[in-house]
């Protein structure tokens, strides 16, 4: 049996997209070529492990993407104002 290879289709890239995103790209490609391969050729050269495996990676890579975080500016007098002065 022939190992599959990883190198028969280039991911989709983008000029702009950084490094991981390729490299998630690349995991979801593999993760499309196995899934065929199990569900409509009935072939396996991949074993369910690396499924598992890739899929697992697929999700570590999508949870390293950047968030969008709120930040609120709070104004220190309105602050002052607002609070009761506390023993002082």
């Amino acid at each position: 049996m022939k190992p599959a290879k990883a190198t028969e289709e280039p991911a989709p890239s983008s000029a702009t997209s950084p490094e991981k995103t390729n490299k998630a790209e690349l995991v979801e490609t593999l993760i499309g070529k196995v899934e065929q391969k199990l569900v409509e050729r009935g072939e396996v050269k991949a074993s369910v492990g690396d499924y598992i495996k890739l899929v697992q990676l697929h999700k570590e890579l999508q949870d390293e993407e950047a968030q969008d975080i709120e930040v609120r500016w709070i104004d220190p007098a309105k602050r002052e104002e607002e609070e009761p002065d506390k023993g002082t």
